[in-house]
């Protein structure tokens, strides 16, 4: 024998449910508030920008990029963007023309985060030119990345032009000035090989620490660093190559790049073999210990 029962019959039931519904809802709107939670606190994450690098959170912070872009005016950081990459390619094969504009950082030797202004990562062909960067923890990080191309920078922040496990690239014709860390520091990890790099024609002044770091944790071969000018090196010289091979550190100037250390070198070079240290001219050392060192 079949019952058939509606809910009408079953007060107690009926109560039940509505109980049920009402839990749901509740957890429902939990769920919800913890999303715009979430989101609120992620607004310096990179979302897409227009063209005047304005993003859906409706400040100039943290922009992802699949096209090319030029640049024209002065773009200063919203006081939102946290720990965000300001300006980052999602797709190779892009140029990045600044035309002469300033990207205006906010970061101060107090702050916590480490704003970035280039991002490139995993990301080849990736051409940034004619910038002015100011007051970023880092003005370039690459990332994994090949033929990336740097020129005509002007440079005055906290920390360096990072490069980790990049090869095929080039810095021409830029200014670096006032960093606590090297202007430029280039490493790889796992023992990585990084090739066909080169730094030309460029300005390195007022350095805490040194103005170009490469090797360290890396194998670096067939290099270019000439034509270059160096000045104030600080405590870590002003050139400091380690694990370098067949490559060329010629026609650089060096002007005051004594340092404030012991047996202060304007050029180390750590178990690297086969380079050209050729034709580098030295001036006004103070007492420079050593010019060159091979070590």
């Amino acid at each position: 024998m079949k019952y058939n029962y509606s809910i009408g019959d079953c007060p107690a039931y009926e109560e039940h449910l509505k109980k049920q519904k009402s839990i749901v809802r509740f957890l429902v709107f939990i769920s919800l508030a913890f999303v715009i939670v979430i989101m609120g606190a992620g607004v310096g994450s990179a979302v897409a920008c227009d063209a005047n690098m304005n993003n859906s959170n409706g400040y100039l912070a943290g922009c992802t990029f699949s096209t090319s872009l030029t640049l024209n005016g002065t773009y200063i950081i919203n006081a939102n963007m946290t720990g965000s990459n300001f300006i980052q390619p999602t797709t190779s094969n892009l140029t990045f023309d600044c035309n002469g504009s300033t990207l205006q950082g906010n970061w101060t030797s107090t702050s916590v985060d480490q704003p970035t202004a280039f991002l490139i990562n995993l990301q080849s062909n990736t051409t940034i030119k004619n910038c002015i960067i100011n007051n970023f923890y880092y003005p370039v990080r690459i990332l994994d990345n090949n033929y990336t191309k740097i020129n005509n920078f002007t440079v005055n922040v906290n920390r360096n032009l990072y490069v980790d496990n990049s090869s095929n690239s080039i810095i021409s014709d830029s200014r670096f000035v006032n960093a606590t860390f090297e202007h430029i520091f280039i490493t790889g990890s796992g023992g990585s090989t990084l090739t066909n790099f080169s730094i030309i024609n460029s300005n390195f002044s007022f350095n805490g620490t040194g103005h170009i770091s490469v090797g360290a944790s890396a194998l670096a071969s067939n290099m270019n660093i000439s034509y270059n000018s160096f000045t104030d090196a600080g405590s870590g010289g002003a050139i400091e190559l380690t694990n370098l091979t067949n490559s060329y550190i010629m026609y650089n100037n060096f002007n005051s790049v004594k340092s404030n250390a012991s047996n202060s070198k304007g050029i180390y070079s750590a178990n690297g073999s086969n380079n050209n240290f050729s034709y580098n001219n030295f001036t006004n050392d103070n007492g420079l210990s050593y010019d060159i060192w091979l070590n």
